[in-house]
């Protein structure tokens, strides 16, 4: 490929790795291998590829060739760093001209606000993008024409909440972990279809779900924190009307069958719900008690969900899940429902 420049190159991928020593020291040997990764990068943006994907070990944000912001053919670009360079200095690329890119995903980034508004601006085309491990250091997302966001296990700064402004988007991936963003705040209505979010009970995010409840078809809530988040939503009371498919996982959904009746309540025409057991969780029997804060009454809590056709349960441990299940059948208005049993793999478990 290096005597090669003026053929065409579809793909390039590049993995780099270098020692301990050579990452945490300014060394000449680390020096040499950044100048010969370089010239390899160098060498494929020659070549006017569509695709490049780098997992450059040893880097740290400032060390990528500039060049690599400024391919017009490039229409996907994957860009993972070493976890070691979380700590240093943002990414300061001042000029991005990527006018064919549709794909972008950033893995162990520091992302300043000049940067990201750079990055959105300078790719007219960009539809997915992906934030994997990165410090968000900004505070707004703008884009008129972005459609998938994906933010997975980021650190946030400074006050924790982003602004999006994003008139396009359908689908939103959001894994927080603490320390992570505390605040999605959507500044404009976008016409999401699938959300799917991941926290845990440290760090359970305001994600304004209830400014898109009108849209959202596919719902997926994930992880200890789940269930605040659950709370938060209902709280809200918004009326999912488009939902079809609500999928919840990894927390103990048997302890809060109420709470997931009062979401039920605000979902009436989901077709499927699918639980996802909670590792090592064993349940026990539960008895619906539908429990009202102003009467102090007791009674079950009864959903409308004529269009429910499908109750999947993905177990480990199918103890306790037959009872749940009568439970939640007991209340469903619609009576001709399916129960779906999936044994979830070892790997998994």
């Amino acid at each position: 490929m290096l005597f090669l420049r003026a053929s065409k190159l579809d793909t390039f991928r590049l993995r780099w790795y270098a020692s301990q020593d050579e990452v945490n020291t300014d060394s000449e040997e680390r020096k040499a291998h950044v100048i010969v990764a370089n010239s390899w990068i160098y060498a494929a943006l020659s070549c006017k590829p569509l695709v490049i994907s780098l997992n450059v070990y040893g880097f740290d944000n400032s060390k990528l060739p500039p060049a690599l912001f400024r391919c017009s053919s490039l229409k996907h670009l994957e860009l993972h760093l070493s976890c070691r360079s979380i700590n240093g200095e943002a990414a300061e690329y001042k000029y991005v001209n990527l006018p064919s890119l549709k794909k972008l995903k950033f893995g162990w980034f520091i992302i300043n606000d000049p940067f990201m508004q750079g990055i959105l601006s300078g790719c007219p085309l960009l539809e997915e993008l992906e934030l994997c491990a990165c410090s968000l250091n900004f505070s707004e997302m703008k884009s008129d024409h972005l459609r998938c966001l994906n933010i997975l296990a980021c650190q946030g700064s400074g006050s924790g909440v982003v602004e999006i402004f994003m008139p396009s988007l359908v689908s939103l991936q959001f894994k927080n972990f603490y320390p992570g963003v505390k605040k999605l705040s959507f500044k404009s209505t976008p016409p999401l279809v699938k959300v799917l979010v991941w926290c845990d009970s440290l760090s359970v995010p305001e994600v304004e779900l209830f400014n898109c409840s009108t849209t959202v078809t596919d719902l997926g809530l994930f992880g200890s924190g789940a269930e605040g988040l659950l709370q938060k939503i209902v709280l809200k009371c918004p009326i999912f009307d488009s939902l079809k498919q609500l999928t919840l996982g990894q927390w103990s959904i048997n302890e809060k069958l109420d709470l997931l009746c009062q979401f039920l309540q605000h979902a009436p025409n989901l077709e499927k719900l699918t639980i996802i057991d909670k590792k090592d969780s064993v349940l026990k029997r539960h008895t619906l008690t539908g429990k009202s804060e102003k009467k102090g009454a007791t009674g079950q809590i009864p959903f409308r969900c004529d269009q429910l056709k499908v109750i999947e349960i993905k177990y480990s441990d199918l103890t306790g899940w037959l009872e749940l299940v009568d439970t939640l059948l007991q209340n469903i208005s619609r009576r001709s429902v399916s129960v779906v049993y999936t044994k979830l793999p070892i790997e998994y478990i």
